[in-house]
């Protein structure tokens, strides 16, 4: 019993240990959806139950990485999750994926330095493609056979470009964790049918495909039912059924075959196969390679064969109107023929080749072939190799403040994330996807600084501009801070107004509404968020109401936010005690306390005439209603309480089985 005593002890320090390490980053993940022209619309609709994964990075990159980091591995609870970064005295970055099925992946490259800070939230965006889809790359198929031969029908599929730029792209990452492998697969449907020459299906038959996004896939599909001679053709069709894409075009490829009866012979005929076309994904203006092969040959009364040039008809049509023939002879002497295209209108296009025997043999015919590839034409998208422009509205160049607190004001010329680093502390994330950005620097002291903002785009190239700025607010003197606290006609009962007097002192030649925090026995009075300081010496009150008889302290933290870089910042604080006595004859005082009545003899604060103030100001009475704030609660020490309680209770039935 004492050796699991002391174990759940241990386990208890070493829980507590755990609970604080690193930097803390929040991150809120909401939908965004890419236009066909590339274009993000970034909405406000939430995304929930997504996942991370984090690895060390080993070069500027990423394409490198170290070991998985498991605070920055985790699902999220709705759409946020705390990524838990660890200690660091140096700068490490980190590659981070935000990944869900269904959805395109979003990368980011945070760097964290130092121990106990949160951050954020920040925003992240999971992504859907309005239009997509997956071009055949070639098809493969025997243009001759006999009745009942089994036929082998071939071809590569691969996903549009568009597409594999928007994963490709998804952030600055070169790297891609094992994590989204099935993440990055892109669900494809490809449909064979066999048709005879009247235009009758008489085959029908799908096959799921699961491409990933770098690379094509084969599938082969086989067909023995072909048992009457005659024409036919196969058509295969390919249809985008990922949720990542939200609409998809569909991709056609067609061949004829021609059944012959076994032991035909004294005929001429052609092959033409292999239609392929590259790039899969043309866009516009671009140089687009297509190629065949062909073969024609005159079949003899005794089986033996003669190669024959072919005629090649090369049709082009867009949204099925023919807008181009060109017809030539290819020699037997070859077997293959390339041409390209240049396609300045956007649209559905189809290339259709046909083959014919350029001389006619035989007394059983001459049979032709034919096969089609269509594609799109997309509108070019130019490849963002530009880093983004940095405005430094504010901070100026070698400029000097005499303010403790400095706007930093950044524009970029496209949506970016933005983040600084000042004088080598760490890096803050200003904010992402926008142009625009703002941030405060305060608590700067009275030295030269070094600024560096960085700014990266949407598909990682990165930017930063440093510049130097100076803060002097020393050379104006400039003190802040109070004295003299004092109670007019003591003693003081609790059926009568209480008010402090106090001093305040403003070294400076402006007068200030200077931030202070009120404490009344360590509660926070939380109508008073500031108080007027004169210029040189001012006398003021803060009116209480009637107090329970007891013990006060009064306590003024004097410019608690650090806005002003003061010549001596250890006079801040103010202290005043004072008691409050029972009156015990149960008559209200007909008194109130003022060692300078105003108009009303109402507690208020106002501030006195000084030789140093253009005008005597009457500030309103601040007569106040406590508010104390509350105590946060302790949860390091609830939680040791809680586990204390239950190290006791299994102590207790220990010894009561011990005993029993």
């Amino acid at each position: 019993m004492k050796k699991q005593f002391l174990f759940l002890i241990f386990v208890g320090i070493l829980c507590f240990n755990l609970v604080s390490a690193g930097n803390n980053v929040i991150y809120n993940a909401y939908y965004a959806e890419i236009n066909e022209d590339g274009s993000v619309n970034y909405t406000d609709a939430s995304v929930s139950d997504f996942q991370t994964v984090g690895y060390t990075c080993l070069n500027s990159n990423c394409s490198f990485v170290g070991n998985k980091v498991n605070g920055l591995t985790k699902t999220a609870s709705g759409n946020s999750v705390t990524l838990n970064f660890p200690d660091s005295s140096d700068f490490v970055y980190y590659g981070v994926w935000f990944y869900k099925a269904g959805y395109i992946h979003w990368e980011t490259m945070p760097s964290s330095k130092g121990s106990g800070e949160t951050y954020g939230p920040y925003n992240v965006y999971l992504l859907r493609k309005a239009v997509g889809w997956a071009p055949i790359m070639d098809m493969h198929v025997v243009n001759e056979v006999h009745p009942d031969t089994l036929v082998e029908v071939g071809l590569n599929v691969s996903i549009d470009a568009d597409t594999y730029a928007a994963i490709e792209n998804a952030g600055p990452l070169k790297y891609n964790p094992s994590e989204l492998d099935s993440i990055n697969l892109v669900n494809t449907n490809v449909t064979l049918k066999i048709k005879d020459s009247f235009g009758n299906i008489l085959s029908s038959e799908v096959k799921p495909l699961s491409i990933p996004y770098s690379e094509s896939q084969e599938v082969v599909f086989n067909y023995s039912g072909f048992s009457q001679t005659g024409a036919y053709n196969i058509e295969l069709s390919t249809e985008v059924s990922d949720d990542k894409i939200l609409n998809s075009l569909s991709q056609l490829a067609r061949t004829e075959i021609r059944v012959i009866p076994i032991g035909l012979v004294n005929y001429s005929y052609s092959l033409i196969s292999g239609l392929s076309i590259n790039p899969v994904s043309p866009e516009k203006d671009e140089d687009v390679d297509f190629g065949f092969n062909y073969k024609s040959e005159y079949v003899n009364e005794f089986g033996a064969k003669t190669q024959l040039d072919t005629n090649v008809s090369i049709r082009t049509y867009k949204d099925e109107v023919k807008i181009s023939e060109v017809n030539s002879t290819k020699l037997k002497t070859e077997d293959y023929f390339g041409f390209s295209g240049n396609f300045s209108a956007l649209g559905n296009y189809k290339i259709v080749v046909e083959g014919t025997p350029a001389e006619c043999f035989g007394g059983n015919g001459c049979l032709p072939s034919l096969q089609e590839i269509s594609f799109v034409i997309k509108e070019q998208v130019p490849i963002d190799t530009t880093a983004p422009i940095i405005t430094l509205i504010s901070p100026i160049n070698n400029a000097t403040y005499n303010s403790s607190s400095v706007l930093l004001n950044v524009t970029t010329d496209e949506n970016a994330e933005v983040w600084f680093v000042l004088d080598l502390g760490n890096a803050v994330v200003v904010g992402n996807n926008s142009t625009e950005f703002q941030y405060t620097l305060n608590g700067l002291s009275n030295i030269n600084h070094n600024l560096k903002v960085y700014a990266k785009d949407l598909v990682g190239n990165t930017a930063s501009k440093t510049i130097t700025f100076s803060i002097s607010t020393g050379t104006s003197g400039l003190d802040l801070y109070i004295n003299n606290g004092y109670m007019q006609n003591l003693p003081l009962y609790d059926n009568e107004d209480a008010s402090v007097r106090f001093k305040t002192h403003n070294t400076g030649s402006n007068y200030l509404s200077v931030p202070v925090q009120v404490y009344l026995n360590n509660d926070l009075i939380s109508g008073i968020p500031q108080l007027p300081f004169a210029v040189g010496e001012g006398d003021w009150g803060v009116g209480f109401g009637e107090l329970p008889s007891g013990n006060y302290e009064l306590r003024i933290v004097v410019d608690n936010t650090n806005s002003y870089s003061e010549t001596n910042e250890l006079n801040n604080e103010f202290i005043f005690n004072f008691q409050v006595l029972k009156d015990n004859s149960g008559n209200k005082a007909n008194h109130h306390h003022s060692s300078n009545p105003l108009i009303d003899d109402e507690p208020s604060t106002t501030k006195i005439t000084s030789t140093n103030l253009e005008e005597q100001t009457i500030i309103p009475n601040l007569y106040l209603n406590l508010n104390p704030a509350k105590p946060g609660i302790n949860w390091l020490f609830l939680g040791l309480i809680l586990l204390l309680i239950l190290l006791l209770l299994i102590l207790i039935i220990a010894i009561l089985r011990k005993f029993r």
